[in-house]
């Protein structure tokens, strides 16, 4: 029988040590380089549009030097899944025409799925989906109804919403009052 002394002991266990932490970082890069994919599609998904901004208001001006558009008088905005309906809209658009974000204001009311709100302006950024309501902001989600914050926050393609300032006030209204009833 071969006889094991200190020093062959203590190669093998730094052979070990540095094969099992190779295998180790391997791994790690490997989910690394997961999320990193994961993270690109989802961007990749939100800057791809189906379906274009459709927007139709009384009349139009429009600053192409300034990048954006200035719509008065029953504008109607309606971009997948979402509709929103204001007095003024402005639309401030970047590169290759298109837009970057929308300023509703004056009677905003924005729709979509189970939710409606409604407020004297609205901010809405379309590459992360983000609309920030504002002026006395009341947001309906079902039988609640969310009031008494400075802004509302939601996102177009998620299920959150948070408030900034003010005293936000959650009511869980009966079911015989309707979903979006005022």
């Amino acid at each position: 029988m071969r006889r094991i002394t200190n020093r062959s002991f203590l190669a093998f266990a730094i052979m070990f040590l540095v094969y099992f932490s190779l295998v180790a970082e391997n791994k790690f890069k490997k989910v690394e380089v997961k999320e990193k994919t994961e993270e690109k599609e989802k961007i990749t998904k939100k800057a791809k549009r189906e379906k274009p901004v459709d927007i139709t208001s009384s009349s139009l001006d429009i600053d192409y030097k300034n990048g954006k558009a200035i719509f008065l008088g029953g504008v109607r905005v309606k971009d997948e899944g979402m509709i929103l309906t204001a007095e003024k809209l402005i639309v401030y658009f970047g590169k290759e025409n298109s837009i970057e974000r929308i300023e509703a204001h004056e009677d905003v009311v924005i729709t979509q799925k189970d939710k409606k709100a409604v407020a004297g302006k609205a901010l809405y950024t379309l590459a992360d989906g983000k609309i920030v309501i504002s002026e006395k902001p009341i947001l309906y989600q079902a039988y609640n109804k969310l009031v008494d914050a400075e802004s509302i926050i939601l996102y177009k393609d998620a299920e959150t919403v948070s408030t900034k300032g003010g005293q936000p006030r959650l009511l869980f209204l009966p079911k015989k009052q309707g979903k979006t009833d005022e």
